[in-house]
């Protein structure tokens, strides 16, 4: 139908997808030549920056690192997931790390019905 946006279904939630979708990506790696496809995520950001931003940490980084360091944990995904701007979250990683973030994302207002685990 002419006028409206594709959608998605994710489980039990619906996404529109449009002009105005935005993703915020927070990539944890241990060492900084452990990031896949790095060069390609700065660039997309940077072509998209009102609808891509990614934000890299290391859990041990060297001296030269200055971007975010230590591990994906409360502070962390308190300061790049305000729940009042995100319909839905999807994490990637080890077991611990997901069932870790999904409860630090409902303690901060997410819907746990809304945060999807891969």
């Amino acid at each position: 139908m002419k006028g409206t946006c594709p959608k998605k279904k994710f489980s039990s939630l619906t996404v529109y997808f449009s002009n105005t979708t935005t993703i915020t990506l927070l990539y944890g790696n241990r060492y900084e030549h452990d990031i896949l496809l790095r060069d390609r995520l700065e660039k997309l950001a940077k072509s998209n920056q009102t609808r891509f931003k990614v934000f890299f940490t290391l859990s041990k980084p060297d001296f030269t690192w200055d971007k975010e360091n230590g591990r994906i944990g409360k502070e962390m995904i308190a300061k790049y997931f305000q729940a009042k701007s995100i319909d839905a979250c999807f994490l990637c990683g080890t077991l611990r790390m997901m069932d870790d973030a999904k409860t630090h994302l409902t303690s901060i207002g997410h819907n746990p019905s809304n945060v999807f685990k891969y």
